[in-house]
């Protein structure tokens, strides 16, 4: 009879002890799930939409090597890599205080972001971002389907993460206006309205076997100019590679913008080697009267910014910096042989 009961003792302390270890082996996997920020494959996300808490919302999606803004403009391409890499390197840092936790919880409903991750049209997480802790040192972030926040930091960065999960459709379109290498182009057409008869155009003829190519460079009246320089020409045709807008505008009353159609300052129109073309308008920034410049001088016009337009489009308008255009804005002159 003791032997019998040795071995139901024993049964029962196995019993036990794997209940004991199923029941940890299953709280250990609950808290790592819980916990589980980081995104290590970042290469196979193809998808990522944030929206924030008052409704404002944005969708990127991947298209090749480029992002969309819902699926209609070029992703900022730095912001794209800068969240890519934010979640990959997520940590916890520590669990949310018990003193702390009701606080945070009710922040977190009001004003955080939420992120949903999609790897090949899945989605795989969904991380609601909250605000920096009182030291800006971590950030309150918190898995869906969990009622556990903790705070995240990425090792070796000191600061907080939540700025980096924006939700303006604005902030994370690029600011890029052209970016074309010479093999893209097929003609240009430049257009200086503050000096029309500098004017001028450049055909290019590409010999795809030889990767040269052969211009032709026409004056304002669209005559064939023989003694250009070819080095020059190549040289003021890179300046199209990355040309950016400043910021969109705002809110610009018809008068003002009427005043500013007035007063163009350079047109462009390039056509590409599909026949593509794009056209691109700057024009001078009327000023209230009384405005100065830096040096203490009266002026009408912001002479460090100007309006600009693409393919006639009024119902976006853009800010530049004549910085930018002034590269562009080049007299025939300039391209001939000295």
């Amino acid at each position: 009879m003791r032997k019998y009961l040795n071995y139901i003792v024993i049964v029962l302390l196995l019993a036990g002890l794997t209940v004991f270890l199923l029941l940890r082996q299953k709280k250990s996997t609950l808290n790592k799930a819980l916990s589980d920020f980081s995104i290590k494959d970042t290469a196979a996300v193809d998808k990522i939409f944030l929206a924030d808490m008052q409704g404002v919302q944005v969708t990127l999606t991947k298209n090749g090597r480029k992002w969309m803004i819902d699926g209609k403009q070029d992703a900022r391409m730095d912001a794209v890599q800068m969240i890519l890499a934010t979640l990959h390197d997520l940590k916890v840092k520590y669990p949310v205080a018990k003193a702390a936790f009701n606080n945070i919880i009710k922040d977190m409903a009001t004003s955080s972001v939420k992120v949903e991750i999609y790897a090949s049209g899945i989605k795989t997480k969904t991380i609601y971002v909250g605000s920096p802790t009182k030291d800006h040192d971590g950030t309150y972030m918190m898995l869906e389907g969990s009622s556990t926040p903790f705070v995240i930091e990425i090792p070796g960065f000191q600061g907080y993460l939540s700025t980096r999960f924006f939700t303006s459709p604005d902030q994370w379109r690029s600011s890029e206006l052209l970016s074309y290498n010479i093999a893209q182009i097929k003609e240009l057409e430049v257009n200086l309205h503050t000096n029309p008869a500098s004017s001028f155009s450049i055909h290019v003829e590409q010999d795809p076997s030889q990767s040269r190519f052969r211009f032709t460079l026409f004056d304002a009246k669209k005559l064939s100019v023989p003694n250009f320089d070819t080095s020059l020409v190549m040289q003021y045709m890179s300046a199209y590679k990355m040309v950016n807008y400043e910021f969109i505008a705002k809110q610009i009353t018809k008068t003002k913008l009427d005043s500013a159609l007035s007063r163009p300052y350079l047109s462009l129109l390039i056509t590409d080697i599909s026949s593509k073309k794009k056209k691109i308008d700057v024009l001078a920034i009327p000023l209230p009267p009384g405005s100065t410049n830096r040096g203490g001088e009266s002026i009408s016009f912001d002479d460090e910014r100007a309006y600009v337009l693409v393919d006639n489009n009024r119902q976006e308008i853009f800010i530049g910096q004549y910085f930018v255009f002034d590269r562009l804005a080049v007299p025939i002159s300039s391209l001939l042989k000295k």
